[in-house]
């Protein structure tokens, strides 16, 4: 591969980068909104969130003896 083809390849990877970024960024902006929508309607409601790394070898051990 010459120094020209390896630099258009980096260019079309660096195309291929920014153009998932630009698709991704409204997935992202939305799904915080709704998280965030989420989390008020889960406080209104007096609902607390256990956190996820809450699930310890010893609840997992109870939760397979029931």
């Amino acid at each position: 591969m010459t120094d020209a083809e390896d630099s258009t390849a980096k260019l079309k990877d660096e195309q291929t980068v920014k153009k998932k970024r630009e698709e991704a960024l409204p997935e992202r902006l939305l799904r915080r909104v709704l998280e965030g929508m989420g989390s008020v309607v889960d406080r209104r409601l007096g609902r607390t969130v256990e956190p996820r790394s809450g699930l310890t070898t010893s609840k997992l051990i109870e939760r397979m003896k029931r």
